[in-house]
């Protein structure tokens, strides 16, 4: 099963479980910001 969420705070978080639910892995997708 793969979660996925979308907030103001974070464009979009994603949550999933890895061998047969004993891990747990998050990721955080963000843009880039670039300064000039």
């Amino acid at each position: 099963e793969v979660t996925l969420q979308i907030g103001n705070d974070f464009p979009i978080k994603i949550n999933f479980e890895i061998a047969g639910g004993r891990g747990k892995v998050g990721y955080l997708l963000a843009p880039r910001i670039e300064s000039e």
